[in-house]
């Protein structure tokens, strides 16, 4: 009699493990690529040179060539003009006095 509540129980445990193998199978998910979106421009600072005895410095972002206007390292008349290129002005010409 025990042999055969043995084998009942086998049994029993072997056909719980059968029910849980017979869930549904996970479905196929697409694994197609996101697309990238498109690269957003960044706009570039505008960048100056200005001349110091008779050389060109730079190249500086509009906040650091008013730095150095305060700092006295360069004055209202000081040539100025943009990195990319175009005619020497001065200073005062485009940013005032200050």
């Amino acid at each position: 009699m025990l042999v055969i509540g043995a084998v009942v129980a086998g049994f029993k445990a072997i056909t719980r493990g059968n029910k849980s193998s017979t869930t549904q199978p996970t479905p196929r998910q697409n694994h197609s690529p996101t697309p990238t979106p498109p690269a957003v421009p960044v706009a570039q600072p505008r960048l100056w040179l200005y001349k110091s005895e008779g050389r060109e410095v730079g190249s500086f972002d509009e906040a650091t060539l008013r730095q150095l206007r305060a700092a006295g390292v360069i004055s209202p008349s000081t040539s100025i003009r943009r990195s990319d290129g175009g005619n020497w002005i001065t200073y005062g010409d485009v940013f005032g006095d200050n």
